[in-house]
């Protein structure tokens, strides 16, 4: 029982596990060419909020986020759970952790590693044009169709 509500807390917070049942995978480009990914210097990041309709946050577990590979590709999962059919509005993130030269203090920036993917106060080279609070890309997830291949250059597919 305890192993039981202590996953409940996790929502979408986990690593992906290949070809694990009612995942979600896809692809995430610009022109059809993959965002560059450095770790730990550059990482991009998918977020999947349930579309609670104009103006409305989703409910936290409802929120399911993935690191996207090298190649574009990632794969989200929800602890062992199969993520909802319904639809999603989806945040493109790609965060930069370096500081330019010629600034105050050039190199990379501290950053903490969280559990699977690069977690901190990163620049967001997309410019927060695809927060997951106000981003136009909104795919609709149903039980037979679960890809989604994002191009960041036509948010609308």
């Amino acid at each position: 029982m305890l192993l039981c509500l202590g996953s409940a807390g996790c929502g979408g917070t986990g690593p992906a596990r290949e070809g694990q049942a009612g995942s979600v995978t896809g692809k995430v480009t610009n022109a059809g060419v993959p965002l560059e990914v450095n770790a730990p210097l550059l990482s991009v990041e998918v977020v999947f909020a349930k579309d609670e309709g104009a103006g409305k946050q989703a409910d936290p577990k409802d929120v399911y986020r993935a690191r996207v590979k090298e190649d574009g590709t990632f794969q989200l999962s929800s602890a062992g759970k199969a993520i909802p059919p319904g639809k999603y509005r989806i945040g493109v993130r790609h965060w930069s952790f370096f500081v330019p030269m010629g600034s105050i203090t050039p190199g990379p920036r501290p950053v903490k590693k969280g559990p699977w993917f690069v977690e901190g106060k990163g620049d967001d080279l997309l410019k927060a044009k695809f927060d997951e609070a106000s981003s136009p890309i909104v795919r609709e997830i149903t039980e037979k169709d679960r890809t989604v291949d994002i191009d960041v250059s036509k948010p609308q597919g």
